[in-house]
């Protein structure tokens, strides 16, 4: 539930707080570092954090989507025609362009991480908590986003992440962008 909603006439904001437990401090980290760098209109924007130790809370400043999550309208509607799906996925198709072109991969693309805006009718990315940067001592060159962890939904991953923890540690790891693009 949000701790607290503002609006005027270009931008929404939702303050949301998140609980520190010591051993979510990184990934915290690591989300918060990842959405500073993504500022792009398919993904859900960041403002502000807001750290208060006194009631052990990280607060997040981000952009307030109104219209729903992308489950929720497939949910609502049983289905859509070939039009909107390509209008909804071009927007999706965007955003991921844009983290991977910035370093980035979101490791967990389901429809209910896609926020529909109901002022422009625009999907958006949102919940980048397993997200991953490329580690820039590797450059951009193929394989440069190879990871060793799964992350995110099982039944939106990739057939080369559905191997043992303990054989994907010692393999060659999987792309995480490729893993994006086929959640889609």
């Amino acid at each position: 539930t949000p701790a607290a909603a503002s609006s005027n006439a270009r931008a929404h904001f939702l303050i949301e707080p998140t609980a520190l437990a010591a051993e979510r401090e990184d990934a915290i980290a690591r989300e918060i570092n990842i959405m500073k760098q993504l500022i792009h209109r398919h993904i859900v924007g960041l403002f502000e954090v807001i750290d208060d130790p006194s009631q052990n809370c990280v607060y997040f400043a981000m952009e307030y989507v109104n219209g729903g999550t992308l489950q929720a309208y497939i949910d609502a509607h049983k289905s859509f025609n070939a039009t909107a799906a390509r209008y909804y996925l071009r927007g999706v198709f965007l955003g991921l362009e844009h983290m991977h072109r910035c370093g980035a991969s979101h490791r967990d693309v389901k429809p209910e991480n896609v926020l529909i805006d109901r002022s422009t009718n625009e999907a958006k990315l949102c919940d980048l908590g397993t997200a991953l940067l490329r580690d820039n001592r590797r450059g951009t060159r193929l394989g440069a986003d190879y990871v060793h962890a799964t992350g995110g939904t099982p039944a939106f991953f990739a057939p080369e992440m559905c191997v043992r923890e303990k054989s994907l540690a010692t393999s060659a790891g999987y792309s995480a962008s490729a893993a994006d693009w086929w959640a889609l």
